[in-house]
C-alpha cells in the first residue's frame, strides 16, 4: 500500500513539475486557450474526443437559448434592462466567433510569425540584451495569458452564486415553463449559464490575446534589430581608427560596413513582410475591439446604473478592465513597434553623418550614404494601422474612447 502511495505521490510531483516548466512558454499557454476558446482541435484519445463533443454541443445550445431568449424579450418584455443585457449576451457571442473566424483566416501567417519567434535567428551581436529582452516578451505574454484566465474564471464563479443579477443575465422567457414545465426550464437556465463566462469570454479574447503575443514578439526581435543597428558604428570603431592610415583599412571599411548594412536590412525586410501579413487582422480585429467596446460600456454602465448590486458591479468592472485591457494592448504595441522603427531610422541618419570622406572612396560615400537615408525614411514610415473612423492607432485614440465612455457615463448618471 505505501509504495502505492509512494508511487502516486511521485507521479503527482512529476505532472505538477512538467506543468510549472511547460507554463514558461506563452505559446504553450496560448496553445491552451485556444482550445478553451473552441479552435480546431484533433483529441488524441476518447476521453478528449467526449469532452470536445460536450463543449461543442454546450456552446451551440447557449448560443441558440441567446438568439431564443433574445427574440422573446424584445418582442413580450418591458423591463429595457433584461432587453438589452439578453441583447448584449447574443451580441457579444456573436462578436467572439466573428473574431474567432478572423483568427483562423490568419492562421497561416500567424503560424509563420510564431515559427519565427520560437526560433529566433536574430542576434545584435549583444547577447545579454537580447536575452533580456526575449525574457521580457515572455514573461509580459505569460502574465497577460494568466490574467485574462483568473479575470475570466473569477467572473464564471460569480456567475455560479444565485442573486437576482443572475436572473437577469440568464434570465429565461416564461413561455419555456408554460409549455415544458419548470423542471425543464430550469434544467435550460441551469445549462445555459454553466460554463457560460469560460466558453464565450475565452471566445471573445482569444484572438485578441493571440495577436498581441504575436506583437510583442515581433517587437522584441525588431528591438533586438534596433539595437544591432546602433551596433553597427562599434563595429567599425578599430577599422575607423586606422581608416587615414592606409589604403587597404579604407576598402576593409567600406566592405564591411556594405555587409553589416545589407545583413540588417535583410533580416528588416524579413520582420516587414512577418509585419505586412499581421497588418490587415490588427487593423480589423481593433475596429472590432474599438466598437464593441464603446457599446458595451455604455450599456454595461447604464445595466449597473439601473440595477445597482454587488455582483454587476464586479461583472461590469471586469467586462470595462478586459476590454480597456483589449484596446490598450493593441494601441501600446503599435506604438512600441513605431519607436522601434523610428529608432533605426536615428540610427542611420547617425551613422550617416559619421561617415568619412577621402577622394579615393568617393563613389562608396556616396552609395552608402543614399543608402542610409533610404532605410532611414522608409523606417519612419514602415508602421501605418488604422481602420473605419481611426486614421491612425495609437494611444491617443486610447485616450478619446475613454473621453468618450466618461461622457457617456455623466450623461447617464444625469438621466437615470
Amino acid at each position: 500500500m505505501e509504495p502505492t502511495r509512494k508511487g502516486r505521490s511521485t507521479a503527482i510531483e512529476k505532472w505538477i513539475r512538467k506543468l510549472v516548466e511547460c507554463s514558461q512558454d506563452p505559446f504553450w499557454l496560448l496553445d491552451k486557450l485556444l482550445v478553451l476558446a473552441g479552435a480546431p482541435f484533433t483529441p488524441r484519445n476518447r476521453s478528449q474526443r467526449i469532452v470536445w463533443i460536450l463543449y461543442q454541443t454546450t456552446t451551440y445550445f447557449q448560443l441558440s437559448i441567446s438568439l431564443v431568449c433574445s427574440i422573446s424579450f424584445v418582442i413580450f418584455e418591458e423591463d429595457s434592462v433584461t432587453v438589452i443585457r439578453t441583447f448584449l449576451m447574443f451580441l457579444t457571442m456573436t462578436l467572439s466567433f466573428v473574431k474567432l473566424h478572423l483568427l483562423l483566416q490568419n492562421s497561416s501567417g500567424i503560424s509563420k510569425l510564431r515559427g519565427l519567434l520560437e526560433a529566433p535567428g536574430f542576434c545584435s551581436g549583444d547577447p545579454d540584451f537580447d536575452e533580456s529582452v526575449r525574457k521580457r516578451f515572455k514573461r509580459t505574454s505569460r502574465v497577460l495569458i494568466i490574467t485574462i484566465a483568473w479575470i475570466v474564471m473569477v467572473q464564471q464563479i460569480l456567475s455560479w452564486i444565485p442573486s437576482d443579477t443572475q436572473g437577469i443575465i440568464f434570465k429565461i422567457p416564461a413561455w419555456v415553463a408554460w409549455c415544458f414545465g419548470d423542471r425543464v426550464s430550469l434544467v435550460i437556465k441551469n445549462w445555459y449559464m454553466s460554463l457560460c463566462f469560460t466558453i464565450w469570454c475565452n471566445k471573445l479574447y482569444a484572438c485578441t490575446i493571440t495577436v498581441v503575443v504575436v506583437m510583442l514578439g515581433l517587437e522584441a526581435e525588431q528591438t533586438i534589430l534596433a539595437h544591432k543597428f546602433g551596433r553597427i558604428q562599434d563595429s567599425l570603431q578599430n577599422l575607423r581608427q586606422s581608416y587615414w592610415d592606409c589604403d587597404i583599412a579604407r576598402k576593409q571599411y567600406w566592405e564591411r560596413l556594405r555587409i553589416l548594412i545589407r545583413v540588417s536590412f535583410d533580416q528588416q525586410q524579413l520582420l516587414l513582410r512577418h509585419l505586412k501579413e499581421l497588418q490587415s487582422l490588427v487593423q480589423n480585429l481593433f475596429f472590432y475591439v474599438y466598437y464593441s467596446a464603446l457599446i458595451l460600456f455604455g450599456s454595461d454602465i447604464f445595466i449597473a446604473m439601473s440595477n445597482p448590486s454587488v455582483f454587476m458591479y464586479v461583472a461590469v468592472a471586469g467586462t470595462v478592465l478586459v476590454s480597456s485591457l483589449e484596446c490598450f494592448s493593441l494601441c501600446y504595441l503599435v506604438d512600441c513597434l513605431k519607436d522601434a522603427f523610428e529608432s533605426i531610422s536615428e540610427h542611420m541618419f547617425y551613422l550617416c553623418a559619421r561617415l568619412p570622406y577621402s577622394e579615393d572612396h568617393h563613389n562608396d560615400y556616396l552609395d552608402t550614404r543614399a543608402t542610409l537615408q533610404i532605410i532611414a525614411r522608409c523606417s519612419r514610415n514602415a508602421v501605418t494601422f488604422g481602420c473605419a473612423g481611426v486614421s491612425e492607432i495609437s494611444i491617443a485614440v486610447f485616450t478619446d474612447m475613454l473621453n468618450i465612455c466618461y461622457s457617456v457615463f455623466t450623461f447617464l448618471r444625469e438621466t437615470i
